[in-house]
């Protein structure tokens, strides 16, 4: 997420303020532009580990998620298995991949409209620092062009 996105705890009402970092609908974008997923990733764990005491999201965008805990494990658990499979699918080719390419690759089971599928581009663009900021897939051989 963007350095300018909080959250925010109520303990007296169990309630955590997500902001744009977990949605009552829809899906996250982290953008390439300004976005890093390492720290989503961080900041989502962040909340995992947390021993304030919150249940419910209340977050910007969509309904309230009663079980907050778990949604927080369920997101960290879908990015973790997209990246693998953001991985998978660069390994089955030589060369260079363009996002807008592993994207037809990752979603060729589903049609995707214009807005979808430049978003999800955008967000397979989306820089994952690893130390020293690189991204994960070009430390394993492999580079998005």
């Amino acid at each position: 997420m963007g350095r300018d996105h909080v959250c925010w705890v109520l303990e007296e009402e169990g309630a955590l303020f997500s902001g744009d970092n977990v949605l009552g609908a829809g899906t996250v974008i982290v953008p390439a532009d300004g976005g890093d997923m390492r720290s989503y990733l961080d900041s989502l764990s962040l909340l995992r580990d947390a021993t304030l005491a919150w249940r419910t999201i209340y977050p910007g965008h969509g309904p309230p998620i009663a079980d907050g805990k778990r949604a927080v494990a369920e997101y960290i658990d879908h990015r973790l298995s997209r990246e693998t499979q953001i991985l998978r699918e660069l390994g089955d080719v030589k060369g260079h991949y363009s996002a807008g390419e592993l994207v037809g690759r990752m979603y060729r089971d589903r049609v995707l409209g214009p807005e979808l599928r430049a978003a999800a581009t955008c967000v397979h663009r989306a820089r994952r620092p690893s130390g020293s900021d690189v991204c994960r897939a070009q430390t394993e051989g492999v580079a998005l062009r």
